[in-house]
This record gives structure tokens, C-alpha cells and sequence, in this order.
């Protein structure tokens, strides 16, 4: 689950341009995870956009890496990219990283460790 969480996750980022739509980058995610065999329990998206609003609460984001949200990444954008699925109630696994979408591509904010976390 592990994996196929961070298989998303880099998939995801490294797919991060101008141009790209917010749901492109969801799909690319969900597909490395439905081909790991955990597709059903890919049940939320895959990330969003920071710094926009003032609310604690990222849902009022206007961009969220999800299917049906068509916003274009433009550059100066920065996104929370956090893929992964969960079995509720038994396990799950996410790997996350905050990037900056740039004028050819993305910049981590973040330092991405790949080392996984149990909790």
C-alpha cells in the first residue's frame, strides 16, 4: 500500500507543469494506484492548492487535485500533492509534499524523505 502510495506521489509531481489541469494530475495518481490493486480505496483526492484563502479548512481551496475540477496549474501556484489509499478502520498510507508549480515544471517547498512513518 506503501508503494503504490508513493508511486502516486512521485507520478503525480512529476506531471506538475503549467497547463496541466488539476484533474490530469489527480488521474495520473489514481491510475498508479488502481494498477497496485487498491483503485477502490483511492476514495479521496489527491491534493490541493495552499495560500489562497484564509480558512483553516483546505475544502474552500478553489483548485483541488480531483476528478472534474478542470483548473489549469499556472506558475506561482503552490499545491499540497498527498495521494494514497485507505481501508477505513484497518489501514491506510499517504505520502505528501508541497510544490511550487514553476514556469517548466514543479519545486518541492517540502524535502521529501520517502521514508515511511507507522502510526
Amino acid at each position: 500500500m506503501y508503494d503504490a502510495a508513493l508511486r502516486a506521489h512521485d507520478l503525480a509531481i512529476e506531471a506538475i507543469r503549467p497547463g496541466a489541469t488539476a484533474e490530469e494530475i489527480h488521474m495520473i495518481a489514481y491510475k498508479a494506484i488502481e494498477e497496485a490493486g487498491f483503485g477502490e480505496y483511492f476514495v479521496r483526492r489527491t491534493g490541493y492548492a495552499l495560500g489562497i484563502t484564509a480558512q483553516p479548512d483546505h475544502w474552500i481551496e478553489p483548485l483541488n487535485l480531483l476528478t472534474g475540477d478542470l483548473h489549469v496549474l499556472q506558475p506561482g501556484m503552490v499545491i499540497s500533492v498527498e495521494p494514497g489509499p485507505s481501508v477505513f478502520g484497518e489501514a491506510g498510507a499517504c505520502v505528501g509534499d508541497n510544490v511550487l508549480v514553476t514556469q517548466d515544471g514543479y519545486e518541492y517547498l517540502t524535502t521529501p524523505s520517502g521514508e515511511m512513518i507507522i502510526k
